[in-house]
């Protein structure tokens, strides 16, 4: 999903935000990804300028018709800013 000439999509991401959040285990539903809503469980990287950045959720589960394989889900602004804090995990629930 995504290819190396993909460029992310910015938006502001605070660096506090980007530290306390990267590299932690997140739950995902409904997050749009090529015309389809995926949902799975993944690490979620974040990056950040200070002012703005992007997040990509990193995971190897099932998504869509491609079963295997790594898999990258670029987080637009309005499933990162709907990201939770569980006593598990992450958890970040879009559209729908």
């Amino acid at each position: 999903m995504g290819t190396n000439d993909d460029l992310p999509v910015r938006y502001p991401v605070k660096a506090e935000d980007a530290t306390r959040l990267y590299e932690k285990r997140v739950r995902f539903e409904g997050v749009p990804v090529e015309g389809s809503l995926v949902s799975g469980e993944g690490t979620l990287l974040v990056h950040s300028d200070g002012r703005e950045g992007w997040a990509e959720i990193h995971t190897d589960e099932h998504l869509g018709p491609v079963t295997f394989g790594h898999h990258l889900v670029a987080l637009s602004e309005a499933p990162f800013a709907r990201i939770q804090e569980t006593p598990e995990s992450l958890f970040s629930r879009c559209g729908g």
